[in-house]
């Protein structure tokens, strides 16, 4: 029913843990122009010089680290699962994607701060942020996106229901049914069990 929307929660799911990976290795999350410099998470680098290694910036780095280990082992195999299912209905994968992706979000929200933090406080020169900096920042626009577009189709679509899990007491076999809200659990761990 939502394919297209599913498979765009795995795109940006895929795209934030990347860029979130790329913001933390790479060395351009600021410029120093006055100095030639350039520093990243890791350490502050000369053009024609060399570089010299941060030690204080280990918070950042495992927040941006944390993010993008939850973006693919923890979100990415339910965003996976949800979309093997997505042209029969709701698996009820989504709010899990829903709820780590908002986790990401947070993670690499605090990290920037922290680090915009830790560079304005460390250079008293004027400095400019860079295309590393930005891609941070853009990681945790993209899960934001995936935690609303996440809410949003758990909100809406209706879950899949199994002939078995249709047939009630005078119910004509066949015929659908709204299972109540406490139901849900239970049908979607069955399914899951079923997986396995």
């Amino acid at each position: 029913m939502f394919c297209g929307l599913k498979s765009a929660i795995l795109v940006l799911l895929l795209v934030c843990s990347i860029l979130a990976l790329t913001a933390m290795i790479t060395d351009f999350w600021i410029t120093i122009p006055s100095t030639f410099q350039y520093a990243g998470l890791f350490r502050i680098c000369t053009r024609g010089s060399g570089c010299l290694n941060f030690a204080d910036l280990d918070d950042v780095k495992n927040l941006l680290l944390s993010a993008f280990i939850i973006g693919l082992v923890f979100t990415l195999p339910f965003a996976i699962i949800e979309l093997r299912y997505a042209r029969t209905g709701g698996f009820g994968c989504l709010l899990i994607v829903g709820v780590f992706s908002s986790l990401i979000a947070l993670l690499g929200f605090v990290a920037m701060i922290m680090g915009a933090v830790f560079f304005s406080s460390r250079l008293g020169s004027t400095y400019s942020y860079s295309w590393s900096f930005a891609l941070g920042w853009l990681s945790v626009i993209t899960a934001i996106a995936t935690a609303a577009f996440s809410f949003y189709i758990f909100k809406v679509e209706p879950p899949i229901q199994s002939p078995e899990e249709n047939t009630e007491a005078g119910a004509l076999p066949g015929a659908t049914t709204t299972p109540k809200p406490q139901e849900h659990v239970a049908i979607y761990f069955n399914r899951i069990s079923r997986l396995f």
